[in-house]
């Protein structure tokens, strides 16, 4: 019967003083990594639609487009003022939400409870959130002309 000699774990990727150097780095690494900003990102894209096509969107008082459009935003942000206006047409108003996101949470306490990548890299970052709705789709409704004075 042939011996088979053991190698350390070790001994095979170094001395025991070298892999114990790179042990705290390890738990680093681990614990500020925020599930949240990998699996979804930090910037969610929204879609928004109008019928008729065509209007002006604007996000926050500044304008981002016409409908149809697809804008990427980031999530840290609480709330966004979405208005969309189109010439002969009431003007549309919403808003998009921050939310937590239950996904990146659940994530975050299954590989470190939580403690550092959930509070602080998933919020600082906006890894940790969702805007909702996830989409705006409107039908702008005719506005009625005024009765002309003769």
């Amino acid at each position: 019967m042939d011996k088979f000699r053991i190698i350390p774990v070790c001994r095979a990727y170094g001395t025991g003083r070298e892999v114990m150097k790179i042990i705290p780095a390890m738990l680093i690494i681990i614990l500020t990594i925020g599930c949240g900003s990998i699996t979804h990102g930090t910037r969610q894209e929204i879609p928004i639609s109008s019928n008729p096509p065509g209007a002006t969107v604007t996000i926050n008082d500044e304008v981002t487009g016409h409908t149809p459009i697809t804008v990427k935003l980031e999530r840290k942000i609480k709330k966004y003022s979405v208005e969309i206006k189109k010439e002969g047409y009431t003007p549309y108003k919403t808003y998009l939400i921050r939310k937590t996101s239950t996904a990146s949470s659940v994530g975050n306490f299954m590989l470190d409870f939580g403690l550092i990548s959930h509070l602080i890299v998933d919020k600082s970052t906006g890894g940790a959130y969702k805007l909702t709705p996830e989409s705006v789709s409107v039908e702008l409704e005719k506005e009625e002309a005024l009765p002309s004075e003769n």
